[in-house]
């Protein structure tokens, strides 16, 4: 298996899916996407299946560095890739609270002009 990882902030974490497959096993998964801090940023879409609980406590804007396996599957004649994540280290956690706080202090209240510039 390919050992990869990838490293910058959590921008997006999807709702937590979950069911019984055919034998009774439950399972669990998750979608979620990282981008790192390059010159013309990147960003990765990870699935998280039966390891979904690692991502609970983790907000928006926390660094992540995620170990996963890049993997293809084959359907109806057309292949897939699915980036498949077995671990994830926290380097930076972001609270709730701090994101509501950053977002206050990084507020710029619009200009209120005297004249009205629009054509229309």
């Amino acid at each position: 298996m390919n050992n990869l990882e990838f490293t910058g902030k959590l921008i997006y974490k999807g709702d937590v899916q979950s069911g019984v497959s055919a034998s009774g096993k439950e399972w669990s998964k998750t979608s979620f996407v990282i981008e790192d801090d390059a010159q013309y940023p990147n960003s990765m879409l990870f699935e998280a299946f039966n390891k979904a609980s690692l991502l609970t406590n983790l907000s928006v804007g926390s660094e992540v560095k995620v170990r996963y396996n890049a993997l293809a599957r084959e359907y109806n004649g057309k292949y897939y890739n699915t980036l498949s994540m077995y671990s994830i280290e926290i380097l930076n956690k972001v609270d709730d609270r701090d994101i509501e706080t950053m977002a206050k202090d990084n507020y710029i209240p619009p200009e209120e002009s005297e004249q009205d510039d629009l054509p229309f």
